[in-house]
């Protein structure tokens, strides 16, 4: 499991909640989905975010995809496997905070694993601000924290709080320590 942070394309000046969630279901996945095409606008505002995201930070590393062996687990052909994951995705290097972005179509998304705590969770909230003001810089996306239930222009934002993550991180902790002593007095 990972906090995950949105940046997405406003549809109005001010950022809000309703919106962001709004366009949260227009992505969603379901059986019916047919992948939408990337145009070669599309393609160009990836690379301006992977350019603007690669500038805010050099460390971060861009993946390269096995088309071949995606063909394979997802029953296409390469072409296919190709043409449907054209995205970018950056990760961040051994030893630096781990942060991965995900560049699609009309939108990224921002993970990081719920491993931090103090400063550390601070570090990794400002580092993700940075990434967030990047991206609004090369494609004017706005953020949504989905598990904070917060919509923010990045420009604006002051520091990103940490404290939902934290308290993610202390009822996983919590569920996880139950589970175990449950399954230390059945054993």
């Amino acid at each position: 499991m990972s906090y995950d942070i949105y940046a997405y394309p406003p549809e109005s000046p001010i950022p809000g909640k309703s919106q962001a969630e709004a366009f949260l279901r227009s992505i969603e996945i379901t059986p019916e989905s047919v992948p939408e095409t990337w145009t070669e606008e599309d393609r160009l505002r990836r690379e301006k975010i992977v350019a603007a995201l690669l500038e805010s930070n050099p460390r971060l590393t861009r993946s390269d995809f096995n088309f071949e062996a995606i063909a394979r687990r997802r029953k296409l052909t390469e072409s296919q496997a190709r043409e449907r994951y054209q995205h970018a995705q950056l990760n961040s290097q051994m030893g630096d905070l781990a942060i991965q972005l995900r560049v699609w179509r009309r939108y990224v998304v921002i993970s990081t694993p719920f491993w931090y705590r103090g400063e550390e969770a601070e570090r990794v909230f400002a580092q993700i601000l940075d990434y967030l003001k990047a991206i609004r810089g090369a494609a004017g996306y706005f953020a949504y924290d989905r598990q904070a239930g917060l919509a923010f222009d990045p420009i604006a934002a002051e520091p990103l709080e940490s404290s939902r993550y934290i308290s993610i991180l202390e009822m996983f902790r919590k569920a996880t320590a139950t589970r175990s002593n449950d399954s230390d007095q059945g054993a």
